[in-house]
């Protein structure tokens, strides 16, 4: 289980690396804010993981336990 875990982490890492160095390159170009460059299709992942970790716990203590790392992964 902990070679799944970390071969999502880097996974994961690996995919925010290249969402985010295009945008920052983009950035780096124009004198525009971040927010004209970013899509609001960023905002999903980060909100989707904040809800569950807000409310899963709360709702279903113990499937949260059992299941966060499949979680995680999934957003």
């Amino acid at each position: 289980m902990k070679k799944l875990q970390r071969a999502l982490s880097v996974f994961v890492m690996m995919l925010t690396a290249c969402l985010t160095l295009p945008s920052m390159a983009q950035a780096a170009e124009t004198t525009k804010s971040i927010g004209d460059n970013l899509s609001l299709l960023y905002c999903i992942p980060f909100a989707g993981i904040l809800l569950c970790i807000a409310i899963c716990p709360l709702v279903a203590g113990e499937w949260w336990e059992k299941r966060k790392p499949i979680v995680v992964a999934f957003w």
